[in-house]
Order: C-alpha cells, then structure tokens, then sequence
C-alpha cells in the first residue's frame, strides 16, 4: 500500500467513526435527548399571530348601478380595507341619505348627471367609483 492509499483509508476511517459516533449521540434511547424530546412534546412552540402589512385592495359595490330619477337611492358597500370607512361624494348638491361614515351609505340622487363616489378606510385607502345618472 503507498502513502495516498493509506491516506485515503485514513480519512475514510475516520469519517465513519465521527458518523458512528453522531448517531450514537443522536440516538432516541440517550435519557438526555428524551428529556429534551418530552419537554417538546408538553410545551409546543404556538406562533403569535401575525398581522398582515399587505395593502388591503378596497372596493365599492352599488346597488343598483345607476339612478335615473332624482331623489333616486343607491345603496353602496365597501369591501376590503380597514373601518372605519369614510365616504365622499365629487358633486356636494347630492349627498348620502344619513351618515357617510360605515361599512354602506345610502347614496341620493339630487341633480342630472354621473358622480364619482370614493370611500377612504382607516389606513387612507380609497376606492372611487361612477354613479351613472343619465
């Protein structure tokens, strides 16, 4: 056997012996592992739960979609986003029946013509939306 050979078996044999001794330590039956194995089982980890930083895409829904008589009613909702919810009308001489302010409005009709309705959320998302008034 020359010098490389024996070399080689060297590290070969000592790498099986560093693995043996790895799966000696490893072993399921070490009393030390199990008390770290039962501490585990009785005190599982629970993440906290996580808040989303994830811009939530706000919506406006309206029913129905146009008015075509004034004083006519549309009812819009808001989905997506974060309350409180905050509604404007672009054309102030029509106006929401009650609050502007929820999850829907009641959106009147009081002149001839479309209006862009937008609703702000809570973290200043905005959703617009026409209101076809032929």
């Amino acid at each position: 056997m020359n010098i490389q050979t024996g070399l080689r078996l060297g590290l070969i044999v000592g790498a099986m012996g560093m693995l043996a001794a790895c799966l000696t330590a490893c072993n399921d039956d070490d009393p030390e592992t199990d008390e770290q194995d039962g501490y585990f089982e009785s005190n599982p980890y629970v993440s906290d739960q996580r808040v989303s930083t994830a811009l939530s895409v706000v919506t406006i829904a309206a029913s129905p979609a146009s008015v075509s008589n004034n004083f006519a009613y549309s009812i819009l909702s808001v989905s997506g986003g974060t309350p409180p919810y905050t509604w404007e009308v672009a054309n102030p001489k029509d106006k929401f029946a009650g609050s502007n302010v929820g999850k829907s409005v009641i959106y009147q009709r009081m002149l001839v013509g479309d209006n862009a309705v937008t609703v702000t959320d809570g973290n200043n998302n905005t959703a617009s939306r026409v209101i076809s008034q032929p």
